[in-house]
């Protein structure tokens, strides 16, 4: 899929792992990633059970200004600076 991704010309290519809890949560998902170092970048996003609540709006989440919010600001700071 990687090696696809770069013949049609995506220059970038990035991995989020959603609903992370824990380190072992991301070495679990790690070790199932063939050429894991041929991202660009991956995204760890913390896992929050307020997702749930807030859908389909996470504005009030958001709002709340914590290790999720300053994931997404990281992946929406990578994104702008290589567009």
């Amino acid at each position: 899929m990687l090696s696809l991704a770069k013949q049609i010309g995506i220059e970038y290519i990035y991995l989020a792992i959603n609903r992370v809890r824990s380190q072992k949560d991301i070495e679990k998902v790690e070790s199932r990633i063939e050429d894991k170092e041929k991202f660009d970048r991956i995204f760890y996003i913390p896992y929050n059970e307020k997702v749930i609540e807030y859908e389909p709006s996470v504005v009030d989440l958001i709002k709340e200004n914590g290790d999720f919010l300053q994931v997404y600001k990281q992946i929406k700071e990578v994104l702008k600076n290589n567009l």
